[in-house]
């Protein structure tokens, strides 16, 4: 990433970057009404219960994230990361389960994302 970056946060590795954002979900048809997050070039709806995040820039690797589903009911939906390619796409694919089965949400639903990526080869 070529960008100024607020530091300060204590890490035994190097070039760590922390990414926020937010989506929020249609019911039953998945659709991504809206994004936000600074880092974030888009999120996407690419198949039942499958969002695409696309990052602004490649990282060396993701090193963790955190996900989470805000409902104003509760909904079985598990988020779970399908696959991540942060150095060359630049993209992490989430799922979100019920019961192990990728399902689009019955309600609006918001999800809120933490990504923990390596910015450095050291």
């Amino acid at each position: 990433m070529n960008r100024w970056l607020n530091q300060f946060k204590g890490s035994l590795v190097k070039g760590v970057t922390f990414i926020y954002g937010k989506a929020s979900i249609t019911n039953t048809t998945g659709v991504v009404a809206s994004y936000s997050g600074l880092g974030i070039t888009s999120i996407a709806r690419t198949g039942v219960g499958e969002y695409t995040i696309t990052l602004d820039e490649k990282c060396n690797d993701l090193l963790g994230s955190k996900i989470s589903v805000v409902a104003a009911t509760p909904v079985d939906l598990v988020p779970q990361i399908l696959s991540y390619d942060v150095s060359g796409a630049k993209t992490i694919v989430v799922n979100l389960l019920a019961a192990a089965v990728p399902t689009d949400s019955a309600q609006d639903i918001e999800l809120l994302i933490e990504l923990t990526l390596k910015n450095s080869s050291v």
